[in-house]
């Protein structure tokens, strides 16, 4: 997998939408900045777009303050590009306070050619989860796998050569991923340790059920004593339940007996109290026979009634037809009637209202003389309060004016007091303020103490800046000579490497050439003597030119390494010079804003010295809250205007007004005692007024009185002679001339219907008749059927009493049978008793036998699970030993150890000029002369095979990087993914001048074995010994990249 462009928004520090970062064309890189700056966020943004994952949680991810993130990686797998597009919103908060699941999204695009023209193409899964395994089909390497291979961490490599023999192969099984096989080794071990117990307990059960088991066979026998006796028993209680049962039978018959002579009894009653009903039915049906009989006789007389009846009834039928007429002529005349009673009522009326109008007026003259008296005595109690009154008014007035005094006191006296509050406000303002100033004085004064010696500090940092800036161009120059030296060198040793293939070349051809060779093995022509003397000849010309060539190349190498080594002791000099000087120029900028700030604080100082002197003045002077205090000496002459007995003190002024509120409550007193003595006069005067409107009144009834009398005799006299409503009589007399000639009244129809009713007894007799004559008939024969079932039952109950007397004499051999029949029952319960006790032994017995038949079976199955659980002990113990350090781990680190070796050998050939050949030893023989597992690295060189502790510094390094980077190569091919790119954090500020640069050369020498190479650091002396730099800086927006 190879990235060629990423894009970040909002995710960790890099905060917004940023340019792509474009990887394409990047071979070797240097990503810098500064601690902090997000050089290893980069790396998280691979992981977290690739597999979703990265070093802190999915929402610690996205940028403070934001709420989503974005990335998106291009990149080049087995010559196809692909690219993967992650983002993630945070969870929400709800109503409750609580923070929802944030949001994910993936998508996987491939880059697909359709007709000539190249676009994207989806091929993700319809799920974050499946797509995620999809990327990871794709790219055969998991998460954990990518950054154990492609990432060199800081400390990684020397974890493993420095540790112990014994911890290598930990550290070797952690980098290998062989930690599932630890996992599964406990997991046996668990296994096996719950085999164990499950096993202890199981022993612990068979040693309990064996002995119980072993009395099966004595249980049995005791069970089958127990039976036989529980038989004989049970044949005993058969023999006396068959005895008790015919007991009970007879005793139930005699009951049976017993029960039928009750109901006979209650038969007898029954029979005999219907046989007495029935006979009183039929002297009621006689009785009623001769009744009907005395109806019959009567029936002359009866039909003789019915003629009168007819008769009358055709008389009322024709003086109901008059009816009618009579009606409405009687309507007419009571309406007449009617009238002539209203109008004599309206007379009444209208003479009972005079009557009454004289009575009125006859009364209210009487009242004349008490109105008067009233009248006067009214008067006299007013005359007595008029003095009261004038004494209340000028009360009224005092307690006004009071009160507008009072009124004026308070207002005076309270804006008084706020005056005296604004002018204390205003002082302490002025107080406040002058501290204030004051603090700010004796601060500034604290800070330009200070503007000396920053002077002198500011010009020391330019004189150190400009050092810097010297130092910089001069180094800058020292590095590009160390670059272009370094070039050299690695071209010389390439010249060397082609010699040496060009040397060997030579000898294989010259060996071809024996002592007796006539062709040339090249070209197969003959030589000859003489030709073969000038090949030989030719020959050793070419490999002495080449050889000294070899040895002019290496020695050309020696003196560019020795002036490499000069050349960097120099800069390591000046490095330290720089820095130093850096240190020392990096405070001109902060100096320099002191300095500016000084400027600022002089002037300062020097307005609040002036403001607190013109504060001070105000002060001593009291010049300050002039309207507050000329407002006070205004209230002040108008409180003395007021007072004028009182001082011109505030506490004078209150007791006077004090004083005034007291008389106020005084006066009130009085007024409130006159006040209730003058509660009688609105009354008086009310009385005064409606008593002289009354006798005015009177005076005019004493003049209406003759009229209304004399107009209450003539309209009594009309009333008395009817001499009123002359139509409406004419009318009346007209309508009683008609009603006599109709010959209908009211009582000659009121004759004619009491004649009718009094002979309509007569219809009720002729249907009582006819009743009669049918009931006569139907009684008699009602009457003989009772005779004949009064005979029937008269021979029933001679027939029950014979059957009772039977029972009675059967009955009498009961007691001796119900004395027999307990005397069973006690037999029966008796044995009942002794066959529970049978039974219970029977039980007890059959229930030890079931537990040692169940202790048995139990026992047979205990031991064949501690069989089956025997082998499973066994099996895990297998699998614990197999999956443990020694087993598969051991197995699969002795596979991987030659691999690991072959390729650290290639790249440590490669870093060394093949001069140092590493070995991993996996046995050694002990002291004692036996073999022991272990792990150690042994490196042979020029001076011989020794112990990886034996080295140091440089050639420690190159050994580290070498197994470092094969131990990368193992674990990407055993993922099944090809290693294209390197990520190296190896922490440089550890290392020295000398281990930088040799850890440099290192990667330049297995730069073409990567398609991308990343090296991550913050050191200013590396940034350009890389052909490209991704510079990040922090900015206050977020940080930034630049590629340089």
């Amino acid at each position: 997998m190879i990235p060629y462009l990423l894009t970040l928004n909002n995710f960790m520090c890099y905060r917004g939408e940023l340019p792509p970062l474009q990887l394409d064309g990047l071979h070797v890189a240097c990503l810098s900045g500064e601690n902090g700056a997000g050089k290893s966020a980069l790396l998280d943004a691979i992981t977290w777009a690739l597999w979703g994952k990265a070093r802190l949680p999915d929402d610690d991810l996205i940028a403070q303050g934001e709420q989503e993130m974005r990335v998106e990686l291009w990149f080049v797998l087995g010559g196809q590009r692909y690219r993967i597009i992650r983002s993630r919103q945070r969870g929400k908060t709800t109503r409750n306070g609580r923070i929802s699941a944030g949001k994910s999204t993936v998508d996987f695009h491939l880059w697909a050619i359709d007709t000539g023209e190249g676009r994207w193409r989806a091929i993700g899964e319809t799920s974050i989860n499946e797509t995620d395994s999809l990327i990871e089909r794709v790219l055969h390497m998991r998460y954990e796998t990518f950054i154990n291979a492609s990432f060199l961490l800081q400390g990684r490599a020397d974890e493993f050569t420095r540790k112990t023999p014994g911890d290598r192969k930990q550290v070797l099984a952690e980098i290998l991923d062989l930690g599932d096989y630890e996992v599964l080794e406990q997991r046996a071990r668990d296994r096996r340790k719950l085999f164990e117990d499950q096993l202890r307990a199981l022993d612990g059960q068979i040693e309990m059920l064996a002995p119980e088991a072993a009395k099966a066979e004595y249980y049995a026998e005791q069970v089958a004593a127990a039976e036989a006796v529980a038989t004989s028993r049970s044949a005993a209680l058969e023999a006396a339940q068959t005895q008790q049962q015919q007991a009970d039978e007879h005793v139930r018959a005699l009951h049976e007996q017993r029960k039928r002579r009750k109901e006979l009894e209650l038969m007898l009653r029954d029979l005999q109290a219907a046989q007495q009903g029935q006979q009183r039915e039929m002297e009621k049906l006689r009785s009623t026979i001769a009744q009907d009989e005395a109806i019959v006789a009567r029936e002359a007389s009866i039909q003789v009634g019915m003629a009168e009846l007819v008769q009358a009834q055709h008389v009322l039928a024709h003086l109901e037809g008059l009816r009618p007429r009579y009606d409405d002529l009687h309507e007419q005349r009571r309406h007449f009637q009617d009238l002539l009673k209203d109008e004599l009522r309206k007379l009444r009326s209208e003479q009972d209202g005079l009557q009454r109008e004289v009575e009125r007026l006859t009364a209210a003259l009487a009242q004349r003389p008490t109105l008067e008296q009233r009248l006067a005595t009214a008067e006299q109690r007013l005359t007595q309060l008029e003095p009261i009154a004038h004494a209340v008014q000028r009360l009224r007035e005092q307690r006004s004016t009071l009160d507008g005094q009072i009124s004026q006191a308070h207002s005076l006296l309270r804006q008084h007091s706020d005056q005296r509050r604004t002018i204390e406000q205003q002082r302490h303002t002025l107080t406040t303020q002058a501290s204030e100033q004051q603090r700010t004085i004796e601060r500034l004064q604290r800070q330009l103490g200070d503007v000396p010696r920053w002077q002198a500090e500011l010009t020391q940092a330019q004189a150190q800046q400009q050092q810097a800036a010297e130092l910089s161009d001069r180094l800058t120059t020292m590095r590009a000579r160390d670059q272009q030296t370094a070039e050299a060198v690695g071209k010389l040793q390439a010249n060397q490497e082609r010699l040496q293939q060009q040397a060997e070349e030579l000898k294989q051809r010259y060996a071809l050439l024996g002592a007796e060779a006539t062709h040339c093995p090249l070209c197969g022509n003959g030589l000859g003597d003489a030709g073969l003397a000038r090949v030989h000849e030719h020959y050793e010309t070419e490999l002495n030119d080449l050889r000294q060539q070899y040895g002019t190349a290496l020695a050309t190498e020696k003196a560019r390494r020795d002036e490499i080594d000069t050349l960097r002791r120099d800069m390591k000099k000046l490095e330290k010079q720089l820095e130093q000087a850096r240190q020392q120029a990096a405070r001109v900028e902060g100096l320099t804003q002191q300095l500016a700030h000084a400027t600022a604080w002089q002037a300062e100082h020097t307005t609040a010295q002036a403001t607190l002197q013109h504060l001070q003045q105000q002060l001593e002077a009291d010049d300050y809250a002039t309207d507050a205090r000329a407002a006070l000496a205004t209230l002040e002459q108008q409180l003395s205007a007021l007072f004028p007995e009182q001082a011109s003190i505030a506490s004078d002024w209150t007791r006077a007004l004090e004083q005034l509120e007291q008389r106020r409550a005084d006066l009130d007193g009085q007024q409130r005692s006159l006040e209730q003595q003058l509660e009688q006069r609105p009354t008086l005067l009310s009385e005064t007024t409606t008593c002289r409107h009354q006798l005015d009144q009177l005076t005019q009834t004493a003049a209406e009185l003759p009229q209304v009398q004399a107009r209450l005799a003539t309209l009594s006299r009309t009333i008395d002679e009817n001499n009123f409503a002359h139509d409406i009589r004419r009318e009346g007399r007209t309508i009683e001339a008609a009603l006599t000639e109709l010959g209908y009244t009211p009582a000659v129809y009121d004759t004619a219907r009491a004649s009718v009713t009094a002979l309509e007894h007569w219809a009720a007799e002729e249907r009582v008749l006819e009743q009669a004559r049918h009931r006569v008939e139907s009684n008699h024969k009602l009457l003989d059927r009772e005779q004949t079932l009064f005979n029937h039952r008269a021979n029933e109950i001679t027939t029950r009493q014979q059957e009772q007397q039977q029972l009675d004499l059967a009955l009498r051999a009961l007691p001796g049978a119900e004395q027999q029949a307990r005397a069973w029952a006690a037999q029966v319960q008796e044995q009942h008793h002794l066959i529970r006790v049978a039974a219970n032994e029977l039980y007890e017995r059959r229930k030890r036998l079931d537990w040692a038949q169940q202790a048995a079976e139990q026992l047979a199955q205990k031991q064949a699970s501690r069989k089956m659980l025997a082998e499973r002990h066994g099996t895990f113990s297998e699998l614990a030993d197999a999956f443990g350090k020694k087993g598969v781990q051991a197995m699969l680190i002795e596979t991987a150890i030659p691999e690991i070796e072959r390729e650290a050998n290639r790249l440590l050939g490669r870093i060394t000029d093949n001069r140092m050949h590493l070995a991993f030893e996996m046995q050694r023989t002990t002291k004692k002369g036996t073999t022991s597992e272990t792990l150690d690295i042994t490196i042979a060189d020029a001076l011989g095979t020794r112990p990886y502790d034996a080295f140091s510094g440089g050639e420690a390094m190159r050994i580290n990087f070498a197994i470092r980077v094969a131990l990368s190569r193992l674990l990407a091919g055993r993922a099944g993914a090809s290693l294209e790119t390197l990520v190296i954090d190896e922490g440089f500020g550890a290392l020295d001048a000398e281990g930088r640069e040799r850890l440099v050369e290192a990667i330049t020498s297995v730069q073409n074995d990567f398609k991308r190479i990343l090296i991550i650091t913050h050191i200013d002396e590396l940034k350009d010994r890389f052909p490209a730099r991704i510079e990040i800086t922090k900015t206050p927006d977020g940080s930034r990249w630049a590629l340089m």
